[in-house]
């Protein structure tokens, strides 16, 4: 679950806000006080693609909101981050996913909108996928005041916070690291002639 960075999720399992505990809690303690993962099944959930907001696409390359309220260059990041922050949903951040249209385009959002069940929406002013996607948008100028865009940032994996994130401070471990990972390239490159 952690990359280099931050949080990532990958087929689909991954990351859910805490917004609804009911319906999908990451970890349960179980009588010893071990906290064991639950895997979410989100393959039902809608899938929003930051190409859906875009305000540099065309309908035709795949933007599904009016161009008055699309978002310039949106992520996937900032997308998971309001999702479950702003607008208090469950929803699951895939970033190794690639949208269909544009194999450069990295990273999706599953959100869970509809009871699996029943089809109903689980919330009233949220009845459908359009919908979602209306909010999402208008939500991103209050949260580009508060966060900065990503352009500003530049790296969108400053967005996700994670406690088993280190930073490396250039300490002799680092150094060493370095040095053996050089040692060993230098090696395979000896030794390829060899075979």
């Amino acid at each position: 679950m952690s990359a280099a960075g931050g949080t990532e999720a990958s087929g689909s399992s991954g990351t859910s806000t805490p917004a609804n505990a009911n319906a999908n809690a990451n970890a349960n303690a179980n009588a010893d006080g071990d906290v064991k993962e639950r895997k979410v099944d989100a393959s039902r959930w809608v899938v929003i693609y930051p190409a859906y907001l875009d305000a540099r696409k065309t309908v035709e390359e795949g933007r599904r909101v009016a161009r008055e309220i699309a978002v310039n260059a949106p992520h996937s990041i900032e997308i998971y981050k309001i999702v479950g922050g702003v607008l208090r949903m469950s929803a699951v951040l895939e970033l190794n996913k690639t949208y269909p249209r544009d194999f450069f385009a990295r990273g999706r959002v599953r959100v869970h909108v509809f009871d699996t069940a029943s089809r109903a929406p689980l919330r009233d002013d949220v009845p459908s996928r359009k919908a979602l996607l209306r909010r999402i948008a208008t939500a991103f100028d209050h949260f580009r005041k508060e966060n900065g865009s990503m352009e500003k940032h530049g790296d969108p994996y400053s967005l996700i916070t994670t406690s088993n994130t280190k930073v490396s401070d250039g300490s002799a471990a680092t150094k060493a690291a370095s040095a053996g990972a050089s040692t060993a390239s230098s090696n395979k490159k000896k030794n390829k002639g060899r075979r």
